[in-house]
């Protein structure tokens, strides 16, 4: 039998998906939301009682909320685990990151400012890109993004008593650990990939991180949240790549050595682990993944930690 083909193309679908472009102070971001495939096209559950369905919120949404999408999907069709995805993104169509934007939105401000001769992966200066904005972006998406999900995106969905998670990579790793150590309450799992804990001369850990472990407990605070905190055995030590000149290796090597992923995630867990502010820290390593690599590992594993294995 033959198809029939259509003269014209038409967009890819992705069912039970929606999108808006919301306009902030902080200028203009894409927010991406996917619910349960069983639900209404319009994210009406299938049953009044949802249970602990959670919303899992992402940074970086344009490179990562359909992968996430995907994971659960997966996941649900396999054994019944459903999620809410909110991607959190830019209005750009050339690229899956907005390298200005983001580092603006995902790095915390310090006492100290990080050395002017910050350079991309490239080599390249980044003499021009603001920094140190995470609190600005933090509270769009506390009093913004997340009303705007709970009061018109999805208003069948109680998401207020639903459990929620953050996951970022990189940068996005650490605005979730910003996120963990100054607004504690506000998610109850941060799932931290690859997390720039190198940044600024590590002034998340002490800065931030210092003041969350001295805080003292706050009565009726409520439980405690929970830290997945995930890297690649490759981001330290570097593995080389075939194309790679001895310079670029070179350069890929003395990055690596001076951000000390590995060594400052270890270190952290360890710092953080014999707090009573934690329910748990899980730490994961990947073998053989670099930072790029990690990233989607990370994803995954987390979300499957998250959703019960």
């Amino acid at each position: 039998m033959e198809a029939k083909n259509s003269d014209s193309l038409e967009p890819a679908q992705v069912p039970n998906t929606c999108q808006r472009l919301v306009t902030t102070p902080r200028g203009p971001y894409l927010v991406l939301v996917s619910w349960p495939l069983d639900w209404g096209s319009d994210g009406t559950p299938n049953h009044p009682d949802v249970g602990d369905v959670p919303l899992i919120c992402i940074v970086d949404g344009n490179a990562y909320f359909f992968t996430a999408t995907d994971v659960v999907r997966r996941m649900q069709f396999s054994f019944g685990k459903k999620a809410i995805i909110l991607g959190v993104g830019y209005p750009i169509t050339d690229a899956v990151f907005a390298p200005h934007r983001r580092a603006a939105d995902l790095t915390p401000s310090a006492t100290t400012e990080y050395p002017g001769n910050f350079t991309t992966r490239a080599g390249q200066p980044q003499s021009r890109t603001t920094h140190g904005e995470a609190s600005d972006f933090h509270n769009i998406l506390e009093t913004c993004i997340l009303p705007l999900v709970e009061s018109e995106l999805l208003p069948a969905v109680p998401l207020r008593r639903l459990p929620k998670a953050l996951f970022g990579h990189s940068f996005g790793g650490l605005f979730t650990l910003y996120s963990l150590f100054t607004k504690p309450g506000l998610f109850d799992t941060y799932i931290a990939a690859s997390p720039s804990i190198w940044w600024n001369d590590c002034s998340i850990v002490k800065e931030q991180g210092k003041q969350f472990l001295d805080a003292p407990a706050k009565p009726g605070s409520g439980s405690k949240p929970s830290l997945y905190l995930m890297y690649g055995s490759n981001e330290q030590a570097v593995a080389r790549k075939p194309y790679e000149s001895d310079e670029e290796y070179e350069r890929r090597q003395r990055n690596a050595s001076q951000r000390r992923m590995k060594s400052n995630a270890l270190e952290l867990a360890d710092r953080i682990g014999t707090s009573d502010k934690l329910a748990d820290v899980w730490l994961q390593e990947f073998e053989a993944e670099d930072h790029g690599s990690a990233a989607i590992c990370a994803l995954q594993r987390g979300l499957i930690r998250l959703l019960g294995e």
